[in-house]
């Protein structure tokens, strides 16, 4: 929805800034603090979106048109990254505490319920028309989407992301957009840009420092 209402490179952008609101999150709701070297690597992220993010224009003129012209699809875009903040750390806290196996099936089970309630609202308001056509397209969509893109990859999530600090997590899937990006340069034909191989080479270096000068954050008590 928001992507209506904003363009391509401010969504990027205001997307990016889950990294940010992460360690905020991590403090507000586990009452820790993030180690230095996770806070250094966030911060080294957080520049490589900038760069990343940027496109074929320049840094300036992404921040530039985001202060200037903020409107509501930047609104929804930064609400987004910031419950996607919060979901990475209140993931680490369940999955503590709970078989992660009943933490999918819940998060799936209230995805497909909620979606089923709110898609004829969307569309009887006009938000979100919606639009059904079978073809070949739309049924490699569908099982990839369903297998793939969400059940395998929140499986592994759930399963997985207690074993790593949920800072350092979120650097991590700060690597989405690099990977969109080479995809879609090796599918699609599309140019990567020097400013986003830059900002993808720093997004890489702030995880290699939070490996090589990692300090393990004290167990939940």
């Amino acid at each position: 929805m928001g992507l209506q209402y904003t363009t391509a490179s401010k969504s990027a952008f205001i997307t990016g800034t889950f990294v940010i609101f992460t360690p905020i999150a991590q403090m507000l709701i586990t009452r820790k603090l993030p180690t230095l070297v996770n806070t250094i690597g966030i911060g080294i992220a957080g520049v490589g979106i900038v760069l990343l993010s940027s496109g074929d224009g320049d840094v300036v003129s992404v921040l530039s048109e985001l202060g200037s012209t903020f409107n509501f699809g930047d609104l929804l875009t930064l609400l987004c990254a910031m419950s996607f903040g919060i979901y990475i750390v209140y993931l680490d806290v369940v999955t503590k505490r709970n078989n992660y196996l009943y933490a999918t099936f819940s998060q799936l089970a209230f995805t497909t319920v909620a979606a089923l309630i709110l898609m004829p609202v969307f569309h009887f308001t006009g938000v979100e028309r919606i639009m059904f056509e079978l073809n070949d397209e739309l049924i490699f969509a569908f099982i990839y989407t369903i297998f793939f893109a969400t059940l395998f990859n929140i499986t592994m999530m759930t399963k997985y992301q207690k074993e790593v600090p949920p800072v350092k997590a979120a650097i991590l899937y700060s690597f989405e957009p690099i990977f969109a990006a080479l995809i879609a340069y090796l599918l699609l034909d599309e140019s990567f840009t020097n400013l986003g191989f830059i900002g993808a080479t720093i997004i890489f270096s702030g995880l290699v420092i939070t490996e090589v000068f990692r300090k393990e954050e004290p167990a939940d008590g």
